[in-house]
């Protein structure tokens, strides 16, 4: 409760204070001072940039096990490195989330809903939030090279939520976790979170060796969960004692029909998600150290493709299940080429596919990729205006305050 609380301060306070005369989000304010020991955090946008069968921590020279959901740069091949996600060459602004200095790419298990005849199909999240929470000032930024690989203590948990003003409820079993657990009654919104450990042991990239014995979570943090995730003043342990930004991915799926639907890999015991860092390391910690507010985007960052005024649609917070998708999908990038890597179908399928290394991979190196629209290109010029340091647009602002209210309001 902590971090709900102040979060949801905030986000409350500012959309009042931009929308006076509209009644149609009240929530009770909370006491901002009661809560001294939260993180700072900012939270950026995205949609998947595509799916496939690859692992770039695991699999450099061929497929891997299951199909994963990638979000980023259009660079899923396996031997995608950190310096060609950095690399000058590369189109900045074709990274499917709103910030244009995060080339970092993150990914999961695919989810698949199975249709009538039995068949399969990959299912996207309407949109996907990923989260940064940090100790002002006492936080280091990733390393470059930096990439990790961790499952979640406990597996997948899945959450409905059927209004606003009511909190989520696990649908998962309590005691011993036999699988997942998808619900089998509708629901406006299904959701699904991963959070990474952040402390580092300062030595290792993750590039050689185990990709997850480098990191570890916090003492006392072991079994990460949403009611945790960031808090403030985290011990690291004397094996890993660099705190990093811990990151959260958040997934929605609008108007869930109650349909069968499993994960590519069959079974949320080992429900993980991946991350290769793509920032400029001094961009980055120059937002750990000099970022205290609670914005959407982090200060003195780009925001791309105006997702801001794209979301003007959203009125209400209860109508913004599926427009916040509807909208981002409206500006959406292309989605990655991937037909020099595999051709191996991954949809639409009897069952998704399975066996690492096992299946033809044609190259492990990018494909050519679309053109990309000149319309999502960024005026240099007007980079720093269009940074979060920036007031907040009412649309994005009210987005913000709906997600975190639905989010972090969480019963104890």
């Amino acid at each position: 409760m902590l971090l709900s609380t102040l979060i949801l301060s905030i986000a409350v306070k500012t959309v009042a204070e931009e929308k006076k005369n509209e009644n149609d989000y009240e929530k009770d304010e909370a006491d901002y001072g009661q809560k001294p020991n939260a993180a700072s955090l900012f939270g950026m946008e995205y949609v998947p940039i595509g799916h496939l069968r690859t692992d770039p921590i695991l699999s450099q020279d061929c497929l891997s096990d299951h199909v994963h959901t990638f979000y980023g740069p259009p660079l899923v091949h396996p031997s995608v490195t950190f310096e060609e996600l950095r690399s000058t060459r590369n189109t900045r602004e074709a990274t499917s989330g709103n910030v244009l200095e995060n080339q970092s790419l993150y990914w999961h298990p695919s989810f698949y809903k199975q249709s009538g005849d039995g068949t399969k199909e990959i299912v996207e999240p309407d949109w996907t939030t990923i989260y940064y929470a940090y100790q002002k000032g006492e936080t280091k930024s990733f390393p470059e090279g930096f990439r990790m690989l961790s499952t979640l203590p406990g597996g997948l948990k899945l959450t409905c939520q059927d209004n606003l003003k009511e909190t989520y409820k696990e649908k998962s079993d309590e005691g011993d976790y036999d699988g997942i657990h998808f619900p089998s009654e509708p629901c406006k919104e299904l959701a699904a979170s991963f959070t990474f450990p952040n402390c580092w042991d300062g030595k290792t990239l993750g590039t050689e060796g185990n990709p997850r014995s480098h990191v570890a979570y916090g003492i006392g943090l072991e079994q990460m969960t949403v009611e945790t995730f960031g808090y403030g003043n985290v011990q690291c342990p004397e094996s890993h004692p660099v705190l990093l930004p811990q990151i959260m991915l958040f997934l929605r799926f609008a108007d869930y029909t109650g349909e069968p639907h499993e994960l590519s890999n069959g079974d949320g015991v080992d429900w993980h998600a991946d991350y290769i860092m793509g920032w400029d390391k001094d961009f980055l910690q120059g937002i750990l150290d000099d970022c205290d507010g609670l914005k959407d985007i982090p200060c003195g960052s780009t925001r791309l493709r105006d997702i801001d005024s794209k979301s003007k649609s959203i009125n209400s917070p209860t109508q913004s299940y599926s427009k916040m998708g509807e909208a981002l999908r409206k500006v959406r990038v292309p989605m990655v080429n991937t037909t020099c890597i595999t051709e191996e179908p991954i949809t639409n399928i009897e069952s998704p596919p399975r066996g690492a290394c096992q299946g033809d991979v044609i190259s492990v190196d990018s494909c050519k990729q679309p053109e990309f629209p000149a319309e999502f290109l960024v005026n240099t010029g007007k980079e720093s205006a269009s940074g979060g340091s920036a007031l907040l647009g009412t649309a994005t602002t009210l987005t913000f305050a709906m997600l975190v209210a639905v989010f972090f309001t969480t019963t104890l």
